[in-house]
């Protein structure tokens, strides 16, 4: 027990909390205090409005009412006594609404102030709206924790059978958690995740328990309470699974964003940096005591056979969440017999990424352009791909611009397969669809007369372009070609190891506006189709200024485009 995880995650955040109250208190404990007693008169008061009424319906459902006397006023009907709740509720909930009302006012007004009193440099945009966010999730927690004890006070009075049930009811599913978090990675993956969900499904399994204490005690020959207080300490109870639920939601998220709440508030630095948990769980793969576990039952999965890792190199591939190592392996199965792998793992943020690229590779035959893929698996939730390496060497920068002019004449002439053109389309727009009213409207804001016309002309003609760049062959288009990115084989041939964020577009999109590049066209392309390609890359300049908000830049693209336009193209 004194090396469980689960003890020490709960100590550490429960101190971390206390701690927070603690800072929060001393910097304004008048302000603290106010806050708490609003958030508590809420619930307590939205406690009422479900008690006072249950209440009423008991007292009318009795056969025989003799009446009530409050101070010298008596009740003597049930009609009376009908519209006098009613008068009652309506006060509850309109004082309800107004403490409410107070509530959200006062504890914006003081995490303005304790913020602003503590820290005189804006450190994050909308500061204001996030420090008023943590600030009320900071009250929010702490009230339902009182909250809490107030209810199990009156339970300690009210029904001292339920409030022991309760009691160790909670202490026994707190222990059994503890204890099954230790052993179950699942439990783990959906505390984690899932935390209020966990407790609210504790809550509500707790509910159950005490329920059947309570029936157990009513079908004994001498119940120790009455029924009224019965169900009364039944609504309490349901009452509580939600505050535990709300409390532990707000004590999570706070902790998820601690770096933020340290620089708003306190007297911390604001991190350039924050890694969260889930950042810090993926890193945590890499250390070497994890990786050299993990990765052979990855290639074992994907090899189909029993391997034996020798060695482990780390490649810098420099692109962002995706970790790349060279595993050099000994099969079993014949010992003198050494190969090497390329693994890249995923970060969790980019798998629709993973995704893509492994449908890019199962699609196509890349054997000309890339390393060999032999296959995917998972790691926990993060996607691995595995590559033969081989004799790969990397590339040395006095032809690295050669290698990298090769490959991506390769990737330009490459004929995609039409299954992955189809799928594409259903999911994605080609550079000639993204065009919008909407971003010609905008751009207007930076033209003059004469270009106000050059966006009317473009407007009218898009329809005809678009039919026009429509009939181009589609090409594979790969961003990120680089040093990091390109291998060469044995036969000084370029190799790609990357297609991070691929994507398919008519063909010119891909090269550069330079000479070099524009030659490629010229060998593919007849002359009329040249020309095409050329609006195309103007296109695709356009719309990255367009979204850079360089609109001028933008509107110098239309022209070019229109100058390319009327030489030839333009159908009379």
């Amino acid at each position: 027990m004194i090396n469980s995880k689960g003890i020490y995650l709960l100590r550490e955040r429960t101190l971390w909390y206390f701690n927070t109250i603690k800072k929060f208190t001393k910097l304004k404990p008048k302000c603290s205090v106010l806050i708490i007693i609003f958030s508590i008169s809420t619930q307590v008061l939205m406690l009422l409005s479900f008690v006072v009424p249950l209440k009423m319906l008991f007292i009318i459902g009795v056969n025989e009412f003799t009446g009530i006397t409050w101070g010298t006023y008596t009740i003597d009907t049930k009609n009376e006594l009908a519209v006098i709740f009613a008068i009652v509720m309506t006060i509850l909930l309109g004082i309800s609404f107004t403490v409410e009302k107070f509530s959200k006012y006062t504890k914006k007004r003081c995490s303005d102030d304790i913020w602003r009193t503590n820290k005189k440099f804006q450190i994050y945009p909308n500061q204001e709206i996030l420090a008023t966010n943590l600030y009320g999730q900071y009250t929010m927690g702490v009230s339902g924790i009182i909250f809490m004890l107030f209810i199990l006070l009156v339970l300690s009075y009210l029904y001292p059978l339920v409030f022991v049930m309760l009691i160790l009811y909670w202490i026994a599913a707190t222990v059994a958690m503890v204890l099954y978090y230790d052993k179950s990675d699942s439990f783990k993956l959906t505390v984690g995740n899932e935390l209020p969900k966990v407790m609210n499904s504790a809550g509500l399994f707790g509910f159950l328990v005490i329920f059947i204490a309570v029936i157990v005690d009513f079908i004994s020959p001498v119940p120790s309470n009455t029924i009224i207080f019965a169900f009364i300490s039944l609504i309490l109870i349901r009452h509580m699974t939600g505050s535990i639920t709300s409390s532990i939601q707000s004590i999570k998220m706070l902790y998820s964003q601690k770096e933020y709440l340290e620089a708003i508030f306190f007297k911390g630095y604001a991190d350039q940096v924050t890694v969260n948990n889930q950042e810090s769980k993926f890193w945590k793969l890499f250390e070497e005591t994890h990786y050299q576990k993990w990765i052979p039952g990855v290639l074992e999965n994907i090899l189909h056979q029993n391997i034996n890792c020798v060695g482990y190199e780390w490649y810098e591939l420099g692109v962002p969440n995706v970790i790349t190592f060279i595993i050099n392996v000994e099969k079993t199965s014949d010992t003198n017999l050494e190969e090497k792998y390329m693994l890249k793992v995923f970060n969790k943020n980019v798998h629709v990424k993973a995704l893509k690229e492994a449908t890019l590779y199962t699609e196509c035959n890349l054997h000309e352009l890339s390393t060999e893929f032999i296959g995917s698996s998972l790691i926990g939730e993060y996607h691995c791909h595995l590559f033969k390496h081989g004799k790969y060497f990397h590339i040395e920068q006095n032809v690295l611009p050669s290698k990298k002019f090769e490959i991506v004449s390769k990737i330009v002439s490459y004929k995609l397969p039409n299954p992955i053109i189809q799928q594409y389309k259903t999911t994605h727009k080609f550079i000639y669809n993204r065009f919008s009213k909407d971003m010609l409207k905008r751009m207007s804001m930076a033209t003059n007369e004469n270009e106000k016309n050059l966006l009317a002309w473009f407007e009218q003609e898009m329809e005809n372009i678009t039919d026009q760049i429509n009939t181009l062959p589609l090409s594979l288009v790969v961003p990120a070609i680089n040093k990091n990115t390109l291998l060469i084989d044995q036969d000084e041939n370029a190799k790609l190891i990357s297609f991070d964020n691929w994507s398919i577009e008519p063909i010119g999109y891909g090269l550069a506006p330079i000479p070099e590049e524009r030659a490629i066209l010229g060998e593919l392309l007849n002359e009329q189709d040249y020309k095409k390609a050329l609006i195309v890359q103007e296109l695709k300049a356009c719309e990255h200024n367009y979204s850079r908000h360089s609109f001028r830049l933008a509107i110098e693209n239309i022209r070019k485009i229109k100058e390319i336009y009327e030489q030839g193209l333009k159908q009379k």
